[in-house]
């Protein structure tokens, strides 16, 4: 599992470092802003979803391991005539953006109005489609082979992101591009599910045995999924929308393009985390909540010296990226790209926390908590960005992060009924690295920022050796090295006595 999201990693990677300088080198700063904008908008289709895949694939494992095959049956039929329904009325929906003024709307200058409404049209589409396919990849989850899932995941992303670049070197318009990343998409979505076919002969696929009732004891915890995932578009595309409105594309490609970069270390992150939610399923469903418990402190101790250690050590090597990514040393500012770092540090720390909730479908009150939030944060970000242009932005989304990680850790209280080695100290303590692994790094870019290249690789290097060594102490990382360590000589001892 984790070496498929690590796989995932190269292919967001690729896309996120290929297809700015493309746009860039092709379309020029203005026209790459636009389409941005166009991106963002379109992505609030995935709304649309409900959180029907995610609450689909969760609830499905956790019937097929208890063994209680008539409620997998019309829970799997059920979830998909929803996804079904979900597809048609998908269609409609970007049917209907043929029809809006696009152009006037969302403030764009370069493209025609034709080219602004097909171009949002096939954008939609993507959405629609990454919905509907999205159900059967999360399937692969029910019989053990979620890393399957993930590798057609990564074959579905990667597709359009290679038909995107050669469109854009073909200088294709951008309905032309969009489309052709669509049709790059449908066809590696119907391999999948021949693939998916194949790993589970005996399980149904079909909508045969739909219930009524099914559906509509789906729609709450699901529509609970949706709000939770709406978070995610209201985080990452709604700053995009507010600069747009305000400030302008110039400042919402400075913007994306930090954000990008910053983006690679929560990935890294994000993959760890990932890669344990087949097993926070499984032992959820098998009420393992000793062995549960165990793994969250684990993973909290990991997690934590892991945050400061590769947020600021991408930040700190930020301008390097920069000079050797699009070759514009302008776009680097040091106090925007280290308030980037430091919301990135907070979103890897209240996202690992959730995700306990996520994989075992007791998402209710977290979901609540960050729809509420995101939502109060885009709200208040426009007065903000207003006064202080895009650091107010950042001053407001960096609170609001920290804020809902709170609230989230005493909903982990909840999920253990109050367990109390759970306490509120190890989070206490990421804040204080954080801040002190920004002022370190902040000083160190100043000093180094003008100067030769090897200067500023080396402060890097020296940088994040810092920040990882007091990370490692200040969380007890060598407690979990000690128990890897004690398990590994178990497993030699048990082969050499069965040699």
């Amino acid at each position: 599992m984790l070496g498929a999201l690590g796989t995932g990693i190269g292919v967001t990677l690729f896309a996120q470092l290929m297809l700015p300088p493309a746009f860039l080198h092709v379309y020029g700063v203005e026209r790459y802003g636009e389409w941005l904008v166009l991106s963002a908008a379109m992505s609030y289709l995935l709304t649309m979803n409900f959180g029907i895949t995610t609450y689909a694939a969760n609830e499905l494992t956790i019937l097929h391991q208890r063994g209680e095959d008539e409620q997998y049956r019309v829970m799997q039929a059920s979830t998909l005539a929803m996804i079904i329904g979900l597809l048609t009325l998908g269609t409609l929906v970007c049917s209907f953006f043929l029809l809006l003024p696009l152009r006037e709307m969302l403030h764009l200058k370069t493209l025609s109005a034709s080219d602004s409404r097909w171009t949002a049209f096939w954008l939609g589409m993507q959405m629609v489609v990454n919905i509907t396919f999205g159900y059967y990849s999360n399937l692969f989850m029910v019989v053990g082979k979620a890393h399957r899932g993930v590798n057609w995941y990564n074959a579905r992303r990667m597709a359009p992101a290679l038909c995107g670049v050669l469109l854009i070197f073909l200088h294709a318009s951008f309905s032309g591009i969009a489309l052709g990343q669509l049709l790059a998409m449908l066809v590696v979505c119907l391999l999948s599910i021949v693939d998916l076919k194949f790993c589970m002969p005996n399980l149904p696929l079909g909508i045969g045995g739909a219930s009524w009732s099914s559906v509509r004891q789906s729609l709450l915890p699901s529509g609970m999924f949706g709000v939770a995932n709406l978070q995610n578009l209201l985080l990452f595309q709604g700053p995009v929308i507010v600069l747009q409105w305000v400030l302008g594309p110039a400042s919402v490609v400075i913007f994306a393009i930090g954000r990008t970069i910053l983006s690679i270390a929560r990935q890294l992150l994000t993959t760890l985390t990932d890669a344990l939610k087949p097993e926070i399923t499984m032992l959820w469903a098998a009420h393992e909540q000793k062995r549960l418990l165990r793994l969250f402190h684990d993973s909290e101790k990991v997690m934590y010296f892991a945050i400061p250690t590769v947020n600021m050590g991408t930040y700190l090597f930020s301008p390097l990226i920069l000079r050797f990514w699009v070759h514009r040393d302008g776009l680097f500012d040091v106090f925007l790209y280290g308030m980037l770092a430091m919301i990135s540090c907070a979103i890897s720390m209240r996202e690992h926390k959730q995700f306990f909730h996520y994989a075992t479908n007791t998402h209710h009150r977290y979901a609540v908590i960050v729809f509420v939030g995101n939502l109060a944060m885009v709200l208040a970000s426009i007065p903000a960005t207003i006064w202080l242009g895009v650091n107010g932005l950042l001053f407001v989304w960096l609170i609001s992060e920290v804020v809902q990680m709170l609230m989230i850790y005493q909903e982990n209280r909840r999920l253990f009924q109050y367990d109390a080695s759970i306490r509120l100290r190890p989070a206490l303590l990421l804040l204080v690295a954080m801040g002190g692994s920004f002022a370190i790094c902040y000083v160190l870019l100043r000093l180094t920022l003008v100067g030769p290249l090897w200067r500023l690789a080396l402060s890097g290097c020296v940088g994040t050796v810092t920040v990882a060594g007091g990370s490692y102490c200040l969380f007890d990382v060598c407690e979990i090295r000690e128990q890897l360590l004690l398990r590994l000589r178990q497993q030699v001892g048990r082969r050499a006595i069965a040699d």
